[in-house]
């Protein structure tokens, strides 16, 4: 395994960034085959890159499978670009990260290599740019997600300030008319005749943040007859559930 830390300045956040990589290689174990299989991986709310990857056993599950992983912040953005800061997280997780990281190391170009997961907010910011890239990503992975995003930030007071929803997405109207909305999102990306990828969701039983948002987003997914694979078992919002859930989601990565 090599664990990689670069930094590089970013076009689409207009400032440099650093990213965490892991490569399934000149670990003592079986070579991984080149161009690696690659997992894009996004941090939840006040968490960051280097802590997912510190706190998480993704090196392992990187070498067990042979599946590149790569980590960067997020910064509290729900990976949604804002012009008017020139924070393009958007564009930065779903195109620029993509482009950069394979032009540098031995990444898988194809579809059916590259993946996209996180957890929380990363859970959302996973599904919004899986399904919007279905021509880059061919699997998305969603632990514990913020699938009713903007309801979540306006609802839960004690954890986030006043207003973020707002300043995040716009009006509620329109944030319910646009493509951050992941049911809308996923009614449109239904009806296309768009190849789409495979979903795996996963949430904690007594996860007092996202379990009740999860299961109504499942129940949209049913309605539209999305294929997804979805696992719950108990456990909160915390990393606990998210390390008991990795092995599962590698092996989701895997098939």
């Amino acid at each position: 395994m090599a664990y990689i830390e670069m930094d590089y300045k970013s076009e689409s956040l207009c400032r440099n960034v650093t990213l965490q990589i892991i490569l399934p290689c000149n670990d003592g174990w079986q070579e991984a085959k080149k161009p690696f299989r690659t997992l894009y991986f996004l941090n939840g709310f006040s968490s960051s890159a280097r802590e997912m990857a510190a706190c998480l056993s993704l090196r392992f599950w990187s070498m067990q499978k042979g599946i590149a992983v790569v980590l960067a912040d997020g910064d509290n953005s729900f990976y949604v670009d804002a012009p008017d800061r020139m924070a393009l997280y958007g564009t930065f997780v779903g195109q620029e990260l993509v482009e950069v990281t394979r032009s540098i190391f031995p990444l898988s170009g194809k579809r059916e290599d590259t993946y996209i997961g996180g957890i929380s907010m990363g859970g959302y910011g996973a599904i919004r740019h899986g399904l919007l890239r279905p021509d880059t990503f061919g699997k998305i992975a969603a632990m514990s997600p913020g699938t009713h995003a903007y309801d979540l930030l306006e609802e839960k007071t004690e954890l986030f300030q006043k207003g973020i929803a707002r300043s995040l997405f716009g009006e509620k109207a329109a944030y319910l008319a646009s493509d951050r909305n992941l049911e809308k999102l996923v009614s449109d990306a239904a009806s296309s005749e768009q190849k789409l990828p495979e979903l795996f969701l996963c949430c904690g039983r007594q996860d007092e943040l996202a379990y009740e948002c999860n299961q109504a987003f499942l129940g949209c997914l049913r309605k539209n007859s999305f294929p997804v694979e979805y696992r719950e078992k108990d456990g909160g919002h915390d990393i606990l559930f998210w390390e008991a859930m990795l092995e599962t989601v590698f092996e989701f990565l895997s098939k």
